[in-house]
């Protein structure tokens, strides 16, 4: 510190600085410095020792006495040193904590070095020096980086205010499609049942009127962006949007709004097929219940919200909307187009509820509609019957499955797929 205080230009103080640092960890300043605080100890022990020997010769009840309570210190003390190895957060360690992790470590290096070194074992050796070259608290720091639930769960159990957890939730994205993700993933099943309540409130203020546009539309978003990041928080979101369709309700897992639809349009891209299905479900119930009446927005946020759903231009949509079912045939198409290579990707088993559902949706949505006069911009976006047959597996499904939910190329889907001979699936 003398040298490198010395009154020389900084540039100079900075490259002294550096070069006698470099000295301190070559030469282990640090473990020199722990060293002291041990030595102090085990002078303090020996004194007691040595009391305790003296007091022998004395007066046995009071040194059994000092015996034992200087016993008993050493249990302390020892579990203290060992506490860090065994609990990585706990904040209570003596300076033998590092050396009995030395050791510790080092034992199965011995076991290494006295096999024989073939490639395996090397590298094991290179990884085990490294390891204690580094030191316990390096060690112990490295048990940090997995992200838990726990410090979550505090935060979120802290929260008091609607506008914090607001701010919570819309954080959340962040952690599951960020550089966290891949560590994150693993915290999804604890924090869904925290998020669930959460977000359950926040949306119940959202449909009380109280709440000026913009405060409401930001925490609807917020919402809306936490609820995508859970299974079961979507499949009841898809639920509450598919029963508007028969019956509008103040339930607020189903609002029927530009950001709810805005939402459901990006998730399509989330690269969970399961995911990715229940966000083109979502938009194509909303989009059609706009078109029916159910709710309204402003034409110009709904027709750039198509043309991001379709993949269209402005003026195939405009065109669309302008004729009676035109859109709805659109938006039906898109639907079944767009999940045929996503049910690809699913396993076999788990995929029949989707394949029914978005059967049942697809009937839905062109019931009542007509396809005698479709232009052929419109219809070249209709699927094959023959690649519709193959991905639903409608010849291969349960017989309890086709008696309760009627899953079979019958029914108004097929006005947006191409006829293909079906007589073999019955």
């Amino acid at each position: 510190m003398q040298v490198a205080d010395r009154p020389y230009n900084p540039p100079k103080r900075a490259r002294i600085r550096a070069f006698f640092a470099d000295g301190v960890e070559k030469f282990g300043l640090a473990a020199a410095v722990e060293v002291l605080p041990a030595l102090l100890h085990a002078s303090v022990l020996l004194f007691y020792i040595g009391l305790v020997d003296f007091l022998l010769s004395i007066n046995h009840t009071v040194a059994f006495i000092l015996l034992a309570l200087v016993s008993t210190g050493v249990l302390a003390y020892f579990l203290l040193t060992i506490m860090p190895l065994y609990y990585h957060n706990s904040p209570y360690q003596t300076p033998l904590s590092a050396l009995v992790w030395f050791f510790i470590e080092a034992a199965p290096l011995i076991k290494l070095w006295l096999r024989r070194r073939t490639d395996t074992v090397q590298n094991a050796i290179r990884e085990r020096r490294h390891k204690i070259k580094q030191g316990m608290r390096l060690a112990l720091e490295k048990k940090a980086n997995d992200p838990t639930a726990h410090a979550l769960q505090w935060t979120l159990m802290s929260l008091d205010e609607d506008h914090e957890l607001e701010e919570f939730l819309d954080g959340l994205p962040g952690l599951f499609h960020g550089s966290m993700a891949p560590h994150a993933q693993g915290m999804k099943s604890e924090l869904e049942h925290l998020v669930d309540p959460v977000a359950a409130k926040l949306l119940e203020t959202c449909i009380t009127g109280l709440l000026p546009e913009g405060i409401r539309r930001q925490r609807l978003t917020a919402c809306l962006r936490a609820i995508w990041c859970f299974s079961s928080t979507i499949d009841r979101h898809f639920r509450a949007i598919w029963d508007q369709w028969t019956q509008p309700t103040n339930d607020p897992w189903g609002p029927l709004s530009t950001e709810t639809w805005a939402m459901a349009v990006k998730s399509t891209d989330d690269p969970n097929p399961l995911t990715a299905i229940r966000a083109h479900c979502v938009q194509a119930l909303i989009a059609a219940m706009w078109k029916n009446g159910r709710w309204q927005c402003l034409p110009s946020e709904a027709s750039s919200l198509l043309q991001l759903q379709l993949g269209a231009p402005s003026v195939a949509v405009d065109r669309w909307c302008e004729r009676e079912g035109h859109l709805q045939l659109a938006v039906a198409a898109n639907l079944l187009s767009s999940v045929i290579p996503l049910l690809r990707k699913l396993e076999t088993g788990p995929d029949i509820s989707f394949k029914i559902d978005i059967k049942a949706i697809l009937d839905t949505i062109c019931g009542e509609l007509v396809t005698s006069d479709v232009p052929d911009d419109l219809r070249s976006r209709f699927s094959k019957g023959s690649e519709v047959m193959e991905v639903f597996n409608i010849q291969d499904l349960p017989r309890s499955f086709r008696r309760r939910a009627a899953v079979d190329v019958h029914g108004p889907w097929t006005k947006i797929f191409t006829p293909v001979d079906m007589g073999r699936g019955h």
